[in-house]
């Protein structure tokens, strides 16, 4: 199993250094997340961690097209991609914290799918129509991959139609697992792909302590935030007896006040077993393994923000090992 890092760069050298000891220790992608309101800029950090590190594969988790215009995007990845040897990944979705904290939509599937086009043919070097004008980055000569943020049942198919690989925020339960490969291979067999053609990647919250009940208020944090984007659209994938308690965090939850603690109350059961894996080393590493009994080849993971260190050491020494072997 291959497992990947998702940092919040809350602060610039901080976020270099993790990711740095991230890819001495084995993480496969090192992802940073775009929230330009809150956060440092992707961009300029991305463009440091790909100075810092040698291996490990990085990319914005996630970037969008509603705040970047996609040219732009394809030349400022393109740019990191040079500094980095070749090792950036453009990772983009609808959009979500960036865009609602400034009053603006998500972009529409067609929008996002144009932007995926251009960033590729743009990153390869080869011209693009931009409103019926051809226009071209004339130094650019490789092909970016580019991964697609996705929960939803529309979302999971035009990855899989389109993508090279998709970061699936949808949860982590055998059931939901077993409904977003459904979901993937609507769109693969409907372009007639391989269904390995393209990575899934899938996203958890991981919180680790020797007391589990710790553990679990970290991991549950977390998992507000991303259970409310995941159903801000649509609940297909919730069975009707959890639907209301899914129901209840999106009426209270504020996306403004996100990181309060009050959230975490809001996380059921159902929800937390879903989006979270928490508790002791051993209870962590036990749980991964279930995951790769799934069938699961690629995790990336989230820790909480206050105990990021910590987790991270856990996951170097109690984690990674087992998941390699």
């Amino acid at each position: 199993m291959k497992i990947s890092l998702h940092i919040v760069p809350e602060e610039i050298e901080a976020t270099v250094a993790r990711a740095a000891r991230a890819e001495a220790a084995g993480f496969h992608q090192i992802w940073i997340s775009e929230s330009h309101l809150s956060v440092r800029e992707v961009f300029v950090v991305l463009s440091l961690v790909a100075a810092r590190t040698t291996r490990a594969q990085i990319g914005p988790g996630v970037t969008n097209p509603m705040l970047r215009d996609p040219t732009v995007t394809a030349a400022a990845l393109a740019s990191i991609d040079d500094v980095s040897g070749g090792r950036v990944l453009c990772g983009i979705g609808t959009g979500d914290t960036p865009v609602f904290m400034l009053g603006r939509r998500p972009a529409r599937l067609a929008e996002l799918r144009r932007a995926i086009h251009t960033i590729r043919d743009l990153t390869a070097g080869r011209p693009v129509d931009y409103d019926g004008k051809p226009v071209r980055i004339a130094w650019a000569h490789r092909q970016l991959p580019v991964y697609m943020s996705a929960e939803g049942p529309k979302t999971l198919a035009m990855a899989g139609e389109i993508c090279d690989g998709v970061l699936v925020g949808s949860g982590v339960d055998r059931d939901v697992i077993r409904w977003t490969r459904e979901r993937i291979a609507e769109g693969t067999v409907a372009v007639g792909r391989a269904a390995d053609s393209l990575d899934i990647v899938d996203c958890c919250m991981v919180s680790i302590d020797p007391d589990p009940a710790a553990s679990h208020v970290g991991a549950r944090m977390r998992a507000a935030n991303r259970v409310h984007h995941n159903f801000l659209h649509n609940m297909d994938s919730v069975p009707a007896e959890e639907r209301e308690g899914v129901r209840r965090l999106m009426r209270e939850f504020d996306l403004e006040k996100r990181r309060d603690p009050k959230y975490a109350a809001l996380v059921t059961d159902y929800l937390f077993q879903r989006f979270c894996i928490s508790g002791t080393p051993q209870q962590v590493a036990a749980r991964f393994s279930g995951l790769a009994a799934l069938g699961v080849g690629h995790v990336m993971v989230d820790l909480p923000l206050r105990t990021f260190d910590a987790n991270l050491d856990a996951m170097i020494e109690h984690v990674l090992p087992r998941a390699a072997g």
